[in-house]
């Protein structure tokens, strides 16, 4: 999504290279196979004509830092210096694996180069990984947020619906696998569901990984009196998103993996839903620790924050009204302009 918001934005003379978002490599095994070689082979054959051809003033180039995509992208970044290329910002997405250090290629392909990343902790990491220098790494949180359609949205008339329902639901939407922390909002819930008997909980999105569908059911069966008002939606689409949205009153981020920024917190911003989540390198960025949300540290303490706020209706809006303000700190016009700042300095 962020890279194609800038592809949408810059139509100058320069090259955009996101082979990964391009052909859906999210959530792919990053395993070596012929295909994904002969595939590479021609990524790679058309960026350098492409290069050459144009001549482009820049290169934006989403790097993949992980699986088999690492190493297609290592291999084209080789390619384009060797004939010549110098202005590249690298946009990183994702994480290098830990503890990892830069050698002589990556010196070759990154020292001149610029970064994008979307944390603190990440930039250190990308420092020791890559030989990008420290002042030539930007740090710039993704922004997504379209001010016209969150014009639209009346945050007065949502409130007022959600604190009217007679059952209040809690969001969990993310795609279903391993790490990304269903497993922590179901039992959270559970625990709560003995407090506020009423209160109902929403599974959405894609399944990757069935084994792990299969122990979220297994892990309802266990306690077949709660999960009666878990509800599995399945993956949504963006007019099923926008119905989710409208129709909870919390969104729960579980995840246990290092993500770099969940795009989801900034749609549920955007919604004035208060965010639980639990720690990541970019939770900070938005969630004010109980002003709009809580940063957790599993599902017990998730249940206890939950009740915290579900169990005050005042409680409830004020936090519902500080996310609609919050979400502010996140239009796309704001990222533009960070992202403006980085290409002069190329």
């Amino acid at each position: 999504m962020i890279s194609k918001l800038i592809l949408d934005h810059y139509n100058d003379n320069h090259l955009f290279i996101d082979i990964a978002s391009a052909y859906n490599e999210t959530g792919s095994s990053g395993k070596f196979s012929v295909k994904k070689i002969l595939e590479s082979a021609l990524h790679t054959y058309k960026i350098i004509t492409c290069t050459i051809i144009k001549k482009p003033d820049f290169i934006y180039y989403s790097f993949t830092p992980t699986g088999f995509a690492r190493t297609r992208d290592y291999f084209i970044n080789l390619v384009l210096r060797l004939i010549g290329s110098k202005k590249i910002i690298f946009h990183f997405h994702a994480e290098f694996e830990e503890e990892k250090k830069y050698t002589l290629l990556d010196s070759f392909i990154f020292s001149k180069s610029h970064a994008i990343c979307l944390n603190p902790e990440q930039s250190c990491r990308l420092q020791s990984a890559t030989s990008i220098l420290k002042q030539n790494i930007h740090l710039i949180p993704n922004r997504i947020i379209d001010p016209d359609k969150a014009s639209q949205i009346s945050i007065q008339s949502l409130i007022s619906h959600r604190l009217s329902r007679p059952q209040k639901k809690l969001l969990f939407l993310s795609n279903l696998m391993k790490g990304k922390g269903a497993e922590i909002a179901i039992k959270a819930f559970f625990t709560l569901k003995k407090r506020h008997p009423d209160i109902g909980l929403i599974i959405a999105g894609k399944t990757l990984d069935h084994d792990y569908r299969s122990l979220l059911h297994k892990l309802c069966l266990s306690s077949p009196e709660y999960a009666k008002d878990v509800e599995f939606f399945g993956e949504a689409n963006e007019e099923a998103k926008d119905y989710l949205y409208r129709n909870s009153s919390a969104f729960l981020f579980t995840s246990k993996l290092p993500e770099t920024f969940g795009l989801v917190n900034l749609e549920a911003l955007s919604y004035a839903l208060p965010i639980f989540s639990l720690k990541t390198p970019a939770s900070h960025y938005f969630i004010k620790n109980g002003v709009n949300g809580y940063i957790v540290s599993d599902e017990n303490d998730l249940a206890e924050k939950l009740d915290t706020v579900i169990s005050s209706s005042s409680r409830l809006e004020r936090m519902m009204r500080a996310s609609a303000e919050k979400s502010r700190e996140f239009y796309k016009d704001i990222f533009f302009s960070e992202i403006d700042n980085a290409l002069e300095r190329l």
